[in-house]
């Protein structure tokens, strides 16, 4: 019978087998994923990532991936991995692997970026734990590159990420920065970033970030621009559609020559966003982007279509908040624009006449500043008394009211026009101007409509029959503003007769055509 001893080294080896081998399942498994996912998101950017192949050992594994835009191959960058699994991690870590990224640029950049960062490199170390979950933290390390005309000089900047569960946490700090040229100094003593998402693979990450800013200086024509404490937020929220976009920007202090402004807000809102559509425009912006020329057409047709398909959704856009103060007052305006039965709106129509689509606008605004606060700001850089003449020519056009110390707005653009402070101001229906607009794009399509007509009948007594589509007809039959104005299709042709039909991008009026005349 084996001693103790003995059984005890089997019970361990049988341990760190099994041990081993879930090792490599997971570590491979969580390492793909998060390839593939980087890949698909990369690729909605427009580049183009190619994984090598994998090189296994015992004790791990490594992999080049290379990124590089499709028409830039020679600015590639290089992803070097090396993968040690575990359970016994370098540096008295415990976990199922630690991957290690060498950054690699074109051997021209890279030589630079190695001597401004004083001979270290760009590396990115991730731990997978057991079970899938896996940190990685970034290090860019600080540098300095340029003359003692022309610098830039950086601090070091960290990243790190934490996956689990299928949320994606991010924080990077660091990145201290200064550029400075003859004219021209700028600084900033770095800033935080953090968000939470979850990736998918439509590429739309619902999830919310916030970057801080805690200072900077711009120096140049012997001023000084001071700005304290800049915040953005942004939250992208809404399952499975439609989604909704907040972002919140806040500045705490700004200061130019004698003008200081403090506590400074910008915050909007998208709305009512149609997911799906999003998704496609990110793939085909993508796609766009590795095209060719000669293959940029089609894939611009299919963006116009997935823009259609996001303006039909009837986005809404709030203005919640633009605002800043002095010591004088504060001034600030709120609004709302959304579009008003949007279907059938496309972009190439829109893109012929803006009409449809604002007669479709609907908006509501509020202003109110103090009397004070708004001459101040009048006068910035300007003459002596400005803001008194501004205030005085808004009271007297009607756009802004008096009360008390302050001066306030209201605005109301709707289906029958412009409403300013209760008052509706005359010959603002869009309304009415598209519809005599309309007018004008039925007469067209009706001359296109005989134009056509006249077309297939030079066609046929020069080519025996009629043409079975626009391109057979005969050359120039057709003016080069009816091919912009209409849509004109052909359903049946013949010796004897044809049909067809006329439709007015711009109106979506419907003509049948045919060797018999021409029918709404």
């Amino acid at each position: 019978m084996p001693s103790r001893s003995v059984l005890a080294l089997l019970g361990t080896l049988a341990v760190g087998s099994a041990v081993a081998v879930a090792t490599v399942a997971s570590t491979r498994h969580t390492v793909d994923a998060q390839l593939a996912l980087l890949t698909h998101q990369l690729a909605s950017a427009g580049l183009t990532v190619t994984p090598g192949p994998a090189r296994h050992t015992w004790t791990g594994s490594t992999q080049d991936v290379t990124v590089a835009l499709a028409d830039r191959p020679g600015g590639a960058v290089t992803l070097h991995t090396t993968t040690r699994r575990g359970p016994l991690l370098p540096g008295g870590r415990v976990g199922a692997a630690l991957v290690t990224t060498d950054v690699q640029f074109p051997a021209a950049v890279q030589a630079r970026l190695t001597q401004a960062m004083h001979g270290q490199q760009i590396v990115a170390e991730t731990v997978v734990a057991f079970g899938g979950r896996s940190t990685t933290q970034l290090t860019i390390p600080a540098g300095t590159q340029g003359d003692a005309g022309t610098s830039v000089t950086w601090s070091p900047l960290t990243v790190t990420t934490h996956s689990e569960d299928g949320q994606v946490d991010t924080h990077v700090t660091g990145g201290a920065l200064e550029l400075r040229t003859p004219d021209t100094t700028f600084t900033t003593a770095g800033l935080t970033f953090d968000s939470q998402v979850r990736p998918s693979a439509d590429g739309v990450n619902p999830g919310r970030a916030a970057l801080t800013v805690p200072n900077l200086y711009l120096t140049a024509g012997g001023q000084t621009l001071a700005a304290a404490k800049y915040t953005l937020t942004t939250e992208l929220t809404g399952e499975p559609s439609p989604l909704r976009l907040s972002v919140r920007n806040t500045l705490s202090g700004v200061r130019l020559g004698t003008l200081a402004v403090s506590d400074t807000h910008l915050n909007w809102t998208l709305g009512n966003l149609s997911r799906s559509a999003l998704a496609d425009i990110m793939t085909v912006s993508g796609d766009l982007t590795r095209q060719t020329e000669t293959e940029s057409p089609a894939g611009r047709r299919t963006l116009a279509s997935h823009l259609t398909a996001l303006l039909q959704a009837g986005p809404t856009l709030t203005l919640e908040e633009l605002s800043t103060a002095t010591a004088s007052g504060r001034i600030g305006l709120q609004a709302r624009v959304f579009l008003d039965d949007p279907h059938g709106l496309t972009l190439t129509d829109v893109s012929q006449d803006p009409l449809p689509l604002l007669t479709r606008l609907r908006a509501d605004l509020t202003f109110e500043a103090d009397e004070a606060t708004l001459k101040e700001l009048a006068e910035v850089g300007g003459q002596p008394g400005a803001g008194d003449d501004l205030i005085w020519a808004l009271l007297d056009q009607g756009v802004v009211t008096e009360s008390g110390s302050k001066v306030q707005s209201t605005l109301t653009l709707d289906g029958q026009g412009l409403v300013v402070n209760g008052e509706r101001v005359p010959e603002t229906s869009l309304a009415e101007a598209w519809t005599l607009r309309q007018q004008a794009y039925d007469a067209q399509t009706q001359g296109c409509a005989r134009q056509l007509m006249q077309a297939q009948e030079v066609t046929r007594m020069q080519e025996g029959q009629y043409a079975p589509e626009v391109e057979a007809l005969v050359p120039d039959a057709l003016s080069d503003t009816c091919r912009d104005a209409v849509e004109i299709s052909i359903a049946t042709a013949s010796e004897e007769s044809w049909t067809g039909t006329v439709v007015s991008r711009a109106t979506r009026q419907i003509l049948t055509v045919s060797d018999a005349g021409v029918t709404d």
